[in-house]
């Protein structure tokens, strides 16, 4: 039988053929009421068997999603379609969605009773978000057929355009005027702009307001005209955020007897790291209503392995490249202007952090740095910090640390305490 059906082992080929045979060895010696209800018998097994086959051919389903992207405590909204395509009816179907990653939605099947032949229902859905995370919703599991129970049919569906749910971290109210700004977001006029003096762009005249380190002296002392030198632009200066996702786990490391490394979790501090990312993405909103342009700065985690009952709630890997089928973003990630927070949100919201190993890509950091104003590192303590190596190629002066514990442990750097940045 195939292995996505299941039911009575006379719903099956070989059990039809051995009902038929019994009935001919019944004729054969004359048992007519015996031949009888095993041919009623040979005759309902090969209906149940047609009929719970063909179950679920012909049943489409999609998905409109009116809700699709929400903060914690709103509501999620959508719908899926399912179509009946073809002459039989459906006696009864199931449909099971994927279950949510780290409890996001309050997932339940949806229970269905006699589709007629070419019949369209809809299954509206209102799910409240419970906390952060990602939510892909790009196939369902249906389950179906014949309408006595004797043949179930199982088949995993793929939606024809897929979704995804993304439920962003919480918003907390924040003062972000006790944060520092760099030199050059406090530059007036230049909107965050760094431009490179060394790149002369030309020449116009002068304007008030315009500063006087921009004034072309040559051009004045010889044609008694006040202009100012126009630079070459180059990338707007942003506001990087650095989140220190190691710095809330302790792991120890096990190498196997092929050279493979594994990685378990002694502790981890999620409530903590869960307080941090909702920190940075309200700093992150509110540095957007300022106009200022931000980056986020993500390390790369490699994946842990469940060592006891304790830890039997960590997933195995991060389940971001099998939700997207491609590797999990890290490193510096930025986008376009009007697409900054939804895309950033998402990436806070993409964070499955399990307490493990995780490392920056500190070349590629250190080699945008030009671009880049105030850097803002999360982290558990000053005393925790796993990223201090690619901090001290970095400008000292840009680097401002939020620890989530104020410690003990003394900075080079300036620190602000989460307290103070709690409105």
């Amino acid at each position: 039988m195939n292995p996505d059906e299941n039911g009575s082992n006379f719903v099956s080929v070989p059990g039809i053929l051995l009902l038929f045979g019994l009935f001919l060895a019944a004729m054969y010696f004359e048992a007519r009421l015996l031949a009888a209800a095993l041919l009623s018998a040979c005759a309902f097994s090969l209906a149940a068997l047609l009929l719970g086959r063909k179950a679920l051919d012909g049943v489409q389903v999609s998905c409109r999603g009116e809700s699709l992207r929400v903060f914690p405590g709103e509501t999620v909204r959508f719908t899926l379609t399912i179509e009946n395509r073809k002459w039989m009816p459906l006696f009864w179907l199931t449909v099971l969605l994927p279950k949510p990653d780290r409890g996001l939605f309050p997932v339940e099947p949806g229970q269905f009773h006699w589709i007629l032949p070419w019949q369209e229902i809809g299954w509206q859905q209102e799910w409240k978000a419970g906390r952060r995370g990602v939510y892909p919703l790009r196939a369902v599991k249906l389950i179906s057929g014949d309408g006595f129970g004797l043949l179930i049919r199982r088949k995993l569906l793929r939606l024809p355009e897929g979704h995804l749910f993304v439920v962003y971290p919480r918003e907390i109210p924040v003062r972000t005027e006790v944060l520092p700004f760099s030199t050059a977001d406090l530059d007036r006029g230049n909107r965050g702009y760094l431009e490179d003096l060394s790149l002369l762009k030309g020449t116009r005249g002068y304007q008030p307001g315009d500063s006087i380190r921009r004034m072309n002296w040559r051009m004045l002392a010889k044609q008694g005209t006040p202009a100012v030198n126009v630079y070459e632009t180059l990338l707007p200066v942003r506001s990087a955020f650095v989140l220190d996702l190691a710095s809330f786990g302790s792991w120890r490391e096990v190498e196997d007897t092929d050279g493979t490394k594994r990685y378990y979790v002694n502790e981890y501090a999620e409530d903590a790291l869960e307080e941090m990312i909702s920190l940075a993405a309200s700093v992150l909103i509110r540095f957007a209503e300022q106009g200022r342009r931000c980056v986020l700065a993500l390390p790369r985690v490699l994946p842990v392995e469940k060592d006891s009952a304790e830890h039997a709630g960590l997933a195995q890997g991060s389940r971001m490249a099998a939700a997207y089928g491609a590797a999990v973003p890290y490193g510096l990630i930025s986008a376009p202007q009007e697409e900054m927070v939804p895309e950033l949100l998402l990436q806070l919201a993409s964070i499955h952090y399990e307490g493990g190993p995780a490392w920056f890509p500190a070349s590629e950091i250190v080699r945008d740095a030009a671009g880049l104003g105030q850097i803002f590192v999360f982290t558990k303590s000053l005393e925790a910090l796993t990223c201090g190596k690619m901090l001290e190629r970095l400008p000292e002066h840009r680097i401002c640390m939020i620890p989530y514990e104020a410690g003990s442990g003394t900075s080079l750097y300036r620190v602000v305490e989460r307290r103070k940045l709690l409105a």
